[in-house]
């Protein structure tokens, strides 16, 4: 299995069950043992992480923005599509194969995150 980055915190099991039952899927990866991770996004806002392991053991992630997309700078000058790939970058890092990603969606939402009021 591959390394869950360390770009993102662990969180409880009650907290990530509930952000995910609400949230929105915006990317899944899986590994070649039959683990996946999936992406969600909140419904109050930022990402949630949800690895399933082989043996159905479930642990959840908080994705922070800050440190998913590091390498972006200049919002909102950015090309969303950009900003949507660097969230994926830490997990494809540690070797997991992304299998779904809702690009349009997942784009938005990244630039909802840095846009400026």
């Amino acid at each position: 299995m591959p390394e869950t980055p360390d770009e993102y915190d662990e969180m409880s099991t009650a907290e990530g069950q509930s952000a995910v039952s609400t949230g929105t899927r915006i990317m899944e990866f899986a590994a070649e043992d039959g683990d996946t991770f999936t992406v969600f996004e909140r419904i109050r806002g930022g990402y949630v992480g949800r690895h399933i392991s082989s043996d159905d053991t479930e642990t959840f992630y908080e994705i922070k923005p800050d440190k998913v997309a590091q390498e972006i700078t200049g919002w909102p000058g950015q090309v969303e599509s950009e900003a949507a790939e660097v969230a994926t970058q830490p997990l494809m890092a540690a070797g997991w194969e992304i299998t779904y990603y809702d690009e349009e969606n997942a784009a938005m939402r990244m630039q909802d995150l840095y846009r400026e009021d």
